[in-house]
């Protein structure tokens, strides 16, 4: 029986699957990519002291990421979906959902399942912010801190299966925190900002104040670890990112002070 000679490629040829937008695709892909590691599939961690950018590096990868639609989930209520410009409310599109860290998990287990789809929606990122305020490697052999730390460990270990694609953990210092997060890294991020007295914000409030004008990132993925279990990075590559206004008004810069809000105050 004669063999059949099959077409090289079984859908027809249009101007969409051509080759010269395949080509800018890629090209669009890789730029992003080495806006660096940043923006990678897996599991993030950004560290960096206080103030020196973490959430304010997140508020941008998540506007960045969601910008062509999807959703993302984050333990603090901290990013917002729109912010005022003058008179005017201008949409960030770039939807953000809070769920409580302690409801989701407790005893060992898990107890409710995040959506991965809300109104057609897809989840693309998670975020837990402030690890070392919750999860300080000299408290885990307390039965309250394993209690909810086992069962976000097979979380983060299984999010690509049951949520997204992208996890970003946020901390003072890696070194504080325990070894099995560092097990689950895969990209590290860390931050500093270059800051200066900023005009709009004179123009716009009266005051001078002093505000990053750059986030100077080093970000490093893990390439193994030696033979004591600690990981391999490689060389770190460093990326600069221009702060804008809009980067500060579309987050809340006091959101952990809300944390405080329903204890008595100190006598």
């Amino acid at each position: 029986m004669k063999k059949q000679k099959l077409p090289k490629y079984p859908t027809k040829w249009s101007i969409l699957r051509s080759r010269f937008i395949f080509v800018l695709k890629v090209i669009v892909l890789w730029f992003r990519g080495s806006g660096g590691s940043l923006f990678g599939v897996g599991v993030h961690y950004i560290d960096a002291p206080t103030g020196e950018g973490k959430s304010l590096l997140m508020n941008i990868l998540r506007i960045t990421l969601l910008n062509k639609g999807g959703f993302g989930w984050t333990n603090i209520d901290e990013f917002k979906n729109s912010y005022q410009w003058g008179d005017k409310w201008v949409s960030v599109n770039a939807p953000m959902k809070t769920f409580d860290l302690e409801t989701l998990f407790s005893d060992g287990k898990q107890n409710y399942k995040l959506p991965k789809y809300i109104d057609g929606m897809r989840c693309k990122l998670i975020v837990f912010e402030e690890l070392n305020a919750l999860f300080n490697r000299r408290s885990n052999r307390q039965k309250v801190y394993n209690d909810i730390f086992v069962p976000l460990q097979k979380f983060i270990l299984t999010h690509r299966h049951r949520l997204c694609d992208r996890v970003y953990l946020i901390g003072q210092s890696i070194l504080m925190q325990d070894t099995q997060f560092q097990q689950d890294i895969k990209y590290r991020h860390n931050v500093r900002a270059s800051k200066r007295y900023r005009y709009w914000f004179f123009r716009e409030t009266g005051k001078a104040i002093i505000m990053p004008k750059k986030l100077i990132i080093e970000t490093m993925k893990k390439l193994n670890t030696d033979v004591n279990g600690n990981p391999i990075w490689s060389k770190p590559q460093k990326i600069r990112i221009k702060v804008k206004p809009y980067h500060f008004l579309s987050y809340d810069t006091h959101a952990f002070a809300r944390l405080d809000d329903e204890l008595p105050e100190y006598k």
